[in-house]
């Protein structure tokens, strides 16, 4: 019995397999960081490494591009406001602080893969990338407390440079060994609240 030919798939538009491509390995480099490897990039994208280098010139340029898909505002808009409807203020906080450490995470650790790269050893940040990601992450913000600008004491923008401040340094800032973290729930009932005593009549909703 002859076997049957397999008919190999039509080619990708470029554009195409480059998306397709930083879809499949960002998981690994959110896991990995600087220790994924080209094989294993190309082995998480299901191609082989020859066909990831034509899609892109080089590792530092995929990673690059994995990290602007990251970063991408609307993208991070909507897991912001991907919270119910009903939800007041302090509980839409410490959802905004949950996604907004996670992709802090995300964002270091995709970093440090092209840090660790031999071409960009001792290159400083490019500061217009660094200031555009930081607008994105505070416009994103902005645009989830804008609901409930009459019950802050400050403008949105203001409340929102606050609270991005407040997610950067508690992903950052302490020792997890020393001692825990603290949780989106006790930073966001920080942001609303601050650190005086409440009245015992105080509403926590």
């Amino acid at each position: 019995m002859r076997e049957k030919k397999v008919r190999r798939a039509s080619p990708m538009a470029p554009n195409l397999r480059q998306q397709a491509i930083i879809e499949a390995v960002t998981p690994l480099l959110l896991e990995r960081g600087s220790e994924a490897t080209s094989r294993e990039l190309a082995q998480a994208a299901g191609i082989a490494e020859g066909t990831l280098f034509r899609a892109f010139e080089s590792k530092d340029e995929l990673i690059h591009a994995v990290l602007v898909a990251y970063v991408d505002v609307e993208r991070l808009t909507r897991r912001m406001q991907d919270v119910s409807a009903s939800a007041q203020l302090e509980e839409t906080l410490e959802h905004i602080i949950a996604v907004l450490t996670e992709h802090i995470r995300g964002i270091f650790a995709i970093s440090s893969a092209l840090k660790a790269s031999p071409r960009h050893a001792g290159r400083p940040p490019h500061q217009h990338e660094r200031s555009r990601m930081i607008q994105q992450i505070t416009s994103a913000i902005e645009s989830t407390l804008r609901p409930f600008a009459a019950e802050l004491e400050v403008g949105t923008y203001q409340a929102a440079r606050f609270v991005r401040g407040v997610c950067f340094s508690a992903t950052f800032a302490h020792d997890e060994e020393a001692e825990p973290a603290l949780t989106p729930s006790e930073l966001a009932g920080l942001v609303v609240h601050g650190i005086t005593r409440r009245p015992p009549n105080s509403s926590t909703a």
